[in-house]
């Protein structure tokens, strides 16, 4: 009888053993269920918000012009068939180069097929106000040749463009080439600039109007997928002669 009993409690004492694990076991499969609901479906992390590239713009503040002096140092009368427009000289009335070809640039209001197939007579003049060189073109724009009299570093010349259809002769504007000195300083920050706009950012700093806008330019034909270099242009153009933003990107 003594052994009997001696078995019964053990039963029970296992028994009662048995039913505390199994509590503890469901208290932590409810405690796990309720931190994660759906243990079958991790959660997907965030994803990072996609950074938009940022558009750097050249300080253009060289090329501040007076407004009120703006419309009396670049434009031109223009007659055709008894009626007057403007033709506009897109430089400062006196700017500067480094290139010893510099690229010069007109509009006039029609910047269609009209105006990229108008022929004007290109004269750049010495500093006596003597002709140094003298062209017909056609369109819009015009890079001094390698085969025209070579322009000196440091020397002072003024250009303008006339035609059979201009009313008047139009006021040329000067343009200063930089000295020897100035120039070989430019070609440290130039080595450096491995961006398009960096190099363009270069002549603006310095105030080369005539560099800064051929680098745009050339920068434009080189990188169409960049949607800053346009900008810039226009900005640029916006400081000194409004009425040469056109759809004319690059040169012809």
């Amino acid at each position: 009888m003594e052994i009997s009993d001696l078995l019964y409690r053990r039963i029970v004492a296992c028994l009662l053993a048995a039913i505390a694990l199994g509590c503890n076991a469901g208290r932590s499969s409810a405690q796990t269920a309720s931190a994660n609901p759906n243990p079958q479906k991790p959660s997907t992390p965030a994803q990072p918000t996609p950074q938009r590239p940022v558009r750097v713009i050249a300080d253009l503040s060289q090329f501040q012009i007076d407004p009120s002096q703006r419309s009396k140092m670049n434009q031109i009368g223009l007659g055709s068939r008894g009626a007057v427009s403007t033709l506009t000289l897109c430089a400062p009335a006196s700017g500067i180069v480094s290139s010893l070809r510099p690229l010069f640039e007109w509009r006039t209001p029609d910047s269609g097929p009209a105006a990229a197939a108008s022929r004007v007579t290109f004269s750049l003049f010495n500093q006596e106000g003597d002709v140094l060189y003298e062209n017909d073109v056609t369109g819009t724009s015009f890079e001094y040749p390698a085969d025209a009299p070579p322009l000196q570093p440091g020397q002072t010349y003024s250009w303008k463009v006339s035609g059979g259809e201009l009313s008047r002769l139009p006021d040329p504007v000067s343009i200063t080439l930089l000295g020897k000195t100035e120039r070989d300083a430019l070609q440290t920050p130039l080595s450096s600039a491995s961006d398009p706009l960096a190099r363009a950012q270069v002549y603006i700093k310095g105030g080369l109007w005539y560099d800064s806008v051929a680098a745009l330019q050339a920068a434009i034909q080189a990188h169409p997928e960049r949607k800053d270099l346009p900008e810039q242009l226009t900005n640029l153009y916006q400081r000194v002669a409004p009425a040469c933003v056109t759809p004319i990107a690059g040169r012809p």
